[in-house]
């Protein structure tokens, strides 16, 4: 059985990519987002697909009632749930789109039977969450709520999200979920250290509830089968690693604001979309050589993460791109390409470098969500096998 979906917020196909990951028979019906660069990059990745670049709010009932989507996946603008956005909510001009479509759930006749709802950390405590839980009670839906890290599932990348996953329910008494007990799953994130030690020190404290999720995909808690940053990296000719390379003048006026991790490190920061516009908290940059704190940062040593290496690490598969032009493996962009990293080549590139960074701030961990895709869809991979048996 393939089950149809509709991808509300897609930016480059994060959901998408990780029902590949999932091994699920799903067509994306329509994708929605009004960002022409993601566009751009998500129709590269799935031509197949269509991508609808207009407001979710300006499209009737009637329109999304004709899809008769099975899932929706959502990542909606998460501005108005963070300290920088000033933790507006509802009252967010951003948030108007997702408030429609919590509107739109109660109206359809067809509703989904599974929802995905991936933000930032904070959108728990506002009120526009307070409003969704209602509304999925009043249409009939379990739920369950995460705040959950790829660390936890032996990715070297820190980046707390809050998710949601909801079922609709034939009867009142059909029970899947525990309702409106949140799951915290860390109590806090430390800074970037090479040690796996630190990231058994986050886990400290995890409730019940995140063995859940944890233990029925197996997440790497060993340090032995976490996976390290090497495991990641581009192998960049001389010509590449300048283009990436940190400026000297830079380290050495602003070297002790950057979070430098080493090949052998079992973590790195969350990249934002400022990554390589501002220098603090914005993403770990990469020391090759020496010891981090002892050997000195140097412009031979130092670079920034390619964005297809902080692609990986986000679990996006080695096929993504951002490029119409074919991409060598294990090289983020061929020698002729961007001679000039902040412009477009047309002949070339679609999306330029900034755009890409900022592209992958504005995503989604592909392997986060490919975890809780499996745990929310799991009948359905069940009934998939067991029809495979027959």
């Amino acid at each position: 059985m393939t089950l149809k979906a509709l991808e509300f917020y897609s930016g480059i196909g994060g959901m998408h990519f990780s029902y590949e990951r999932v091994g699920i028979n799903v067509n994306v019906v329509k994708a929605f987002d009004i960002n022409p660069a993601a566009n751009t990059v998500y129709r590269l990745n799935f031509p197949s697909v269509e991508v609808v670049q207009r407001n979710i709010e300006a499209l009737s009932q009637k329109y999304y009632e004709k899809s008769q989507a099975d899932i929706w996946t959502m990542s909606p603008p998460c501005q108005p749930y963070t300290r920088q956005g000033h933790q507006k909510g509802s009252f967010d001009a951003r948030s108007k789109s997702f408030l429609y479509l919590i509107e739109l759930l109660g109206k359809l006749e067809n509703k989904p039977k599974y929802i995905l709802l991936e933000n930032v950390a904070g959108f728990e405590k506002s009120d526009t969450r307070e409003m969704f839980l209602n509304q999925l009670e009043n249409c009939g839906y379990d739920f369950e709520e995460y705040l959950l890290n790829p660390l936890q599932f032996g990715y070297p990348n820190s980046r707390t999200r809050y998710y949601l996953l909801a079922t609709k329910v034939s009867t009142k008494d059909e029970k899947i979920f525990v309702k409106r007990e949140f799951k915290y799953t860390i109590k806090g994130v430390q800074m970037t250290t090479p040690a796996f030690n630190d990231v058994k020190a986050d886990m400290e404290g995890d409730s019940k509830s995140t063995k859940q999720i944890v233990d029925f995909e197996k997440a790497v808690w060993d340090e032995r089968l976490a996976h390290s940053i090497s495991e990641f990296l581009d192998d960049l000719d001389d010509k590449l690693f300048e283009k990436y390379a940190i400026k000297q003048q830079l380290l050495d006026s602003h070297g002790y604001v950057f979070d430098v991790v080493m090949p052998s490190s079992k973590r790195s920061c969350c990249f934002t979309k400022s990554y390589r516009h501002y220098n603090e908290g914005t993403g770990s940059v990469l020391q090759i050589e020496g010891i981090v704190g002892i050997d000195k940062q140097t412009e031979k040593n130092t670079r920034y993460f390619t964005e297809y290496e902080v692609a990986k690490l986000m679990g996006f598969p080695e096929r993504f791109t951002f490029s119409n032009k074919v991409r060598p493996k294990n090289k983020p962009i061929n020698s002729v390409q961007n001679e000039n990293l902040e412009e477009k080549d047309d002949e070339y590139e679609l999306v330029t470098l900034k755009q890409r960074y900022k592209l992958l701030g504005n995503s989604l961990s592909v392997i986060v969500v490919s975890h809780l895709m499996k745990h929310l869809l799991r009948n359905e991979l069940e009934n998939n096998s067991s029809s495979d048996q027959i």
